[in-house]
């Protein structure tokens, strides 16, 4: 054959498929994600490690030898890798928590935030907690609404911003309806 001749047989490369990991490397990298100082792609990295990442959380929230930010961390990185386990631990997490006004609406908070991912199926979950006391509260509530990318918000958002005394909540409210206006209509 002529050295200028096109190969018979072209390679194809294929995407690299994650490299298998023990329990003990996720749990590493999971901890080491949630606990980085410096600006990590938590999201991005937790997304690769799939559910066995949301498994590690899980482990994390429930441990009560975790730090208190560590679980803050975990339980808003459900979020990042959404399972059914993850959701229904959510779920619950809103109902025990429910409408106190102690240091647990931190919990509350991220707890609402991380069920966002799950979709506009939680809306009706989510939008209770726009009339929670706490301005911590509604603000994670309009945050993870926006997160969902769907105009069926728009009326909890618009219904709420039209009481909202909380400058920072107001905010948050408009920057909400500001990004999910901007969607594409379908």
């Amino acid at each position: 054959p002529r050295a200028d001749a096109a190969p018979r047989y072209k390679h194809v490369a294929r995407p690299a498929q994650p490299a298998a990991r023990s329990a003990a490397e996720v749990e590493a990298t999971v901890r080491t994600l949630l606990s980085g100082y410096e600006p990590l792609d938590v999201e991005h990295g937790l997304a690769q490690l799939g559910p066995q990442a949301a498994d590690v959380l899980l482990r994390l929230i429930k441990d009560r030898g975790t730090p208190v930010l560590l679980q803050l961390r975990a339980i808003e990185a459900l979020g990042y890798v959404p399972t059914p386990a993850g959701q229904a631990y959510l779920r619950d997490l809103m109902a025990q928590i429910g409408t106190v006004e102690d240091e647990r609406v931190f919990t509350l908070a991220a707890a609402l935030r991380a069920l966002s991912a799950f979709g506009v199926g939680e809306l009706p979950s989510i939008a209770l907690f726009l009339n929670h006391r706490s301005a911590d509260v509604r603000d994670a509530a309009a945050a993870g609404m926006a997160q969902m990318r769907s105009a069926d918000v728009l009326p909890a958002l618009q219904g709420r911003l039209a009481i909202e005394r909380d400058s920072g909540v107001q905010s948050t409210i408009n920057a909400a309806i500001r990004r999910v206006a901007a969607l594409p209509r379908r």
